[in-house]
């Protein structure tokens, strides 16, 4: 008998991995650098943590990842990538591929080329900056790119839109997780 959770993923043979991008206290409700309702994203990225299959999954991190994000990653079947980005005072960092000059990379475009990834599922903080650059970057490095809007939160809400039109325009979709979920099938 399977004692494994069904778990939904895309069977288009594509390697897909999620990335949480800077889902941590200085950016929650009462953190440093907060993001109005930015904690209204967790039951989205709860969800996909819990009920999709990954090849990877990738969070970045410059700080503490909250409590209920760090506990899924802690027990996820999947194989966890943490990439560090913003170690340059200088430079802010708002890509978790790049700083904002791209002098320095992080090591996610080798740990994504290296586990044979060609999709993006991008979710978290905040959609008018670090979501937008890493989405875009990705696209630079020819991922499929999908961000999640009911996974992530703006720092200026009515720039939103805009941003999600810039995604676009750079050849990401831009999904409601229930859209997401409908393309995908249940696997064990």
């Amino acid at each position: 008998m399977n004692t494994q959770p069904t778990r939904l993923r895309y069977n288009d043979g594509k390697k897909t991995g999620l990335i949480l991008v800077d889902i941590q206290y200085d950016f929650l409700p009462g953190g440093a650098l907060a993001v109005t309702d930015g904690d209204k994203i967790l039951p989205v990225v709860y969800d996909l943590l819990e009920r999709f299959e990954w090849d990877l999954v990738v969070a970045s991190a410059g700080s503490e990842f909250e409590a209920g994000i760090q506990s899924r990653l802690d027990a996820s079947p999947a194989k966890v990538e943490i990439v560090r980005k913003g170690s340059n005072m200088d430079i802010d960092s708002y890509s978790a591929f790049a700083d904002n000059a791209y002098l320095v990379f992080t090591d996610l475009s080798k740990v994504l080329y290296s586990s044979g990834i060609e999709r993006l599922v991008v979710v978290g903080l905040a959609t008018d900056f670090c979501v937008r650059a890493t989405a875009i970057d990705s696209r630079k490095f020819n991922f499929d790119t999908i961000v999640i809007s009911d996974g992530i939160r703006g720092v200026f809400a009515d720039r939103e839109e805009a941003v999600l039109s810039e995604l676009s325009s750079w050849g990401a979709k831009v999904q409601t997780l229930r859209e997401y979920e409908i393309g995908a099938s249940e696997t064990r």
